[in-house]
């Protein structure tokens, strides 16, 4: 009985210790060039729109968004060979890169950006655009399974062969035809491939609080020169009608990716920063950690990747 009233003293001073506020002084740094930009060779009938986003980066303790550049000098070679002058497309909010038709990107080709813009230091990247891996097949179970809400998954299979001459890195990434460059409009997708779950940006099922990625992304080590057979699951276009349910008429976008490494590292370290500062109800919030740039005195990427996509033509599906 005598033990109690210390111990709940010694529990009072270590609460009070803990509410006493601590300052921090994080000196305030210049602001660096930030540069978001991927090459890709135009595929028809939805080619990607290339470009180059510069903004400038901010204090950690800044809440406003990233101040666009729009008054740089961006120049772009080719191979190490001059090519052209970016300028500045206010609609779009960035520095289009314009191809003639047929005249690249293509694989095998190098390319190097330089950037300086006044009140920031100059800024270089350079990347390579890898080759094309080609999809060989693609299957669909449109009703996989069943979740506890009745909500219907499908499971997509896909194979390819991945080339033994050197290390490769892939993202895969869902899409309805016609969105096949537009983020906002991939599908979240689950899988149980151990190469993919067993990557740090791989969402763990431990968090029930994150949702699921909507890329893919993934290398050869378990499997380099071999032939792949990968599948993943997303949630069916599905509506309930009148008690009947029925998945909907439309055509989806199968995309594997063959990425270079600085992309690769890009993503992996971005995805897994993202999840890693959502709260868990059990863990808490994660550590910040910075994330992968191949760009030489600032931040960002610049990078290439090559694209083998499959259309699916899905007809309406009524459920009984």
């Amino acid at each position: 009985m005598k033990i109690a009233p210390l111990f709940i003293a010694i529990v009072t001073l270590f609460l009070v210790a803990c509410e006493q506020e601590m300052e921090v002084d994080i000196p305030e740094t210049p602001p660096k060039i930030m540069i978001n930009s991927t090459l890709v060779p135009y595929l028809p009938p939805h080619g990607k729109y290339l470009g180059v986003e510069l903004r400038g980066s901010r204090h950690i303790f800044d809440s406003t968004s990233n101040t666009l550049i729009t008054n740089a000098m961006v120049l772009l070679y080719r191979d190490s060979i001059f090519m052209d002058t970016l300028k500045y497309e206010e609609d779009a909010q960035f520095y289009p890169l314009e191809f003639p038709p047929l005249d690249g990107p293509n694989a095998g080709e190098s390319y190097q950006i330089s950037v300086s813009a006044p009140g920031y230091t100059s800024v270089y990247a350079q990347t390579t655009i890898p080759k094309k891996i080609e999809i060989d097949a693609v299957a669909i179970d449109r009703i996989a399974f069943e979740d506890e809400d009745g909500g219907i998954y499908s499971k997509i299979t896909l194979t390819f062969n991945d080339p033994i001459d050197h290390n490769n890195y892939y993202e895969v990434v869902l899409s309805t035809l016609g969105a096949e460059h537009s983020p906002d409009d991939y599908r979240r997708l689950t899988t149980y491939e151990p190469y993919i779950v067993s990557e740090i940006h791989y969402p763990p099922i431990t968090n029930v609080d994150l949702r699921k990625p909507k890329y893919l992304l993934f290398n050869d080590k378990s499997f380099n020169g071999n032939k792949v057979e990968l599948s993943f699951y997303y949630y069916a276009n599905q509506v309930i009608y009148a008690g009947v349910k029925k998945l909907a008429n439309v055509q989806i976008s199968v995309q594997l990716r063959n990425v270079t490494k600085e992309y690769y590292d890009f993503r992996s370290s971005f995805l897994y920063n993202t999840f890693n500062q959502v709260e868990n109800m059990i863990y808490g919030t994660g550590e910040p950690m910075n994330v992968y740039s191949n760009v030489e005195n600032g931040y960002g990427i610049f990078a290439g990747y090559n694209n083998s996509i499959v259309t699916l033509q899905l007809n309406e599906l009524t459920i009984e």
